[in-house]
């Protein structure tokens, strides 16, 4: 069977254990989006040129299973058994709860509320966790916290271990008079993802003394805000590019910078 990923028009072969794996959602693995798989299936390809595959119909009539192979037993037991009578007996003897039942219920009922109270204490904390982390004091104690239990909290130096500039360049803009055209190749050598950072560049004259500068946020240098979501995967590579304007002849020494995106 066929599929097609509506964002970039790559066309796959996919298989029912794919489909089943994640109720036909899969990731592209060209322009790395989430899409429907089965919102375009197919079970042959259509004669070339092709542009796109035609998906089911809404107007088709929902399918009526009929041939059924087997019908487990409930494993539940029967309404209807007789219950067991001591020998002698004609009643049922409804006793109260012992000493130890009610304080294991007591205990029980305290531990809940307890979880329950913690729950809702973090709720709020993670609500307004923009503005605790604010504070000196919270976000001191937060970091601690976070290198105890290896997280990492938004825009801390943390966040930014592991990624490196591997290759970098600037030239003249090739058709902007007045401008200067900067690449370079940002990489993840870390083993868990990142989130993807802000990038400083700095222009400096022989002395190192710097005349220009510009902090670019990660929605400058990427379009696809899904992609920032997710954030840089471990082991890879990025591609930037930047236009910026020529600071002058004096401008003879560049160099990035990463600082974390808050």
């Amino acid at each position: 069977m066929y599929s097609q990923c509506p964002h970039c028009l790559t066309i796959y072969r996919v298989a029912v254990a794919d489909l089943a794996s994640a109720r036909g959602q899969v990731a592209c693995g060209s322009c790395d989006q989430v899409f429907d798989a089965l919102a375009s299936l197919n079970e042959e390809l259509p004669a070339e040129p092709i542009q796109y595959l035609d998906g089911a119909s809404a107007d088709l009539p929902m399918p009526v299973l009929r041939q059924a192979v087997l019908r487990p037993k409930s494993p539940q037991a029967s309404l209807f058994d007789a219950p067991a009578h001591a020998p002698g007996d004609g009643f049922l003897v409804t006793r109260g709860p012992t000493g130890a039942q009610t304080r294991r219920s007591r205990a029980g009922w305290w531990i809940g509320s307890s979880v329950l109270a913690l729950l809702l204490m973090s709720q709020a904390i993670y609500a307004d966790r923009e503005r605790l982390l604010t504070i000196p004091t919270y976000r001191a104690w937060a970091e601690s916290t976070c290198r105890f239990l290896g997280c990492e909290l938004p825009g801390s130096a943390q966040a930014i271990e592991g990624l490196a500039l591997i290759s970098r360049d600037i030239r003249k803009h090739p058709t902007v008079d007045g401008a200067l055209l900067i690449s370079a190749t940002l990489a993840n050598q870390s083993s868990r993802t990142r989130a993807y950072p802000v990038l400083e560049l700095r222009l400096s004259d022989l002395d190192e003394r710097p005349i220009a500068m510009r902090r670019f946020q990660p929605d400058e240098y990427l379009s696809d805000s899904a992609r920032i979501d997710r954030g840089m995967p471990a082991h890879t590579t990025l591609p930037v590019e930047f236009e910026v304007i020529d600071p002058g002849a004096d401008a003879v020494a560049f160099e990035f910078r990463f600082l974390p995106a808050r």
